[in-house]
């Protein structure tokens, strides 16, 4: 977790304490560990009778108001929230991730073979001389036909894939 994301949680943590839980929470460590257990639990008691009494006293007030609301994004939550999960539930998330990374690769993809359909028509001239201009532009240099890509862009009309005759000679 990065430090900011610590602030994060050290400023909610902050909120909803006052000074004398705090030095509970540090006077604990010189505690017995039963008297540890129970400290623990008289913190936790302490904080939620206070964070409902600040509820009870500022109904339609946010203690949050004056944190920044950064706009959701599920890549993001899921980085936030990965150091506190066991090993596993690690690994399912980012799996989970990488599948949403992957899905949006795929829409932005989407997006621009669609652009590429509505620039470069069928049968347009101004298509075939970007095809003839961008053969050296291949996989050598960027993991990706480009011209091939935009071929198969070409032949594709809105009810699918047109066939041409050199396409029926081969099947």
């Amino acid at each position: 977790m990065d430090e900011k994301d610590l602030d994060r949680v050290s400023a909610f943590d902050s909120r909803f304490t006052t000074n004398q839980i705090q030095m509970c929470k540090v006077l604990m460590v010189y505690l017995e560990p039963p008297a540890r257990q129970m400290m623990a639990v008289c913190i936790k008691l302490a904080e939620l009778r206070y964070t409902l009494s600040l509820f009870k006293r500022h109904p339609f007030e946010t203690p949050f108001a004056d944190l920044s609301r950064p706009k959701p994004d599920i890549g993001r939550i899921c980085e936030e929230v990965q150091p506190f999960l066991d090993p596993d539930d690690q690994n399912r998330l980012r799996s989970f991730r990488d599948t949403l990374q992957n899905f949006r690769n795929l829409q932005d993809m989407m997006e621009m073979m669609q652009m590429m359909k509505e620039l470069f028509p069928e049968g347009s001239e101004g298509g075939a001389d970007l095809l003839s201009g961008l053969a050296g532009f291949s996989a050598e240099n960027t993991g990706l036909d480009i011209a091939s890509l935009l071929q198969m862009l070409q032949g594709f009309g809105a009810s699918g894939p047109h066939h041409t005759a050199d396409d029926n000679e081969q099947k």
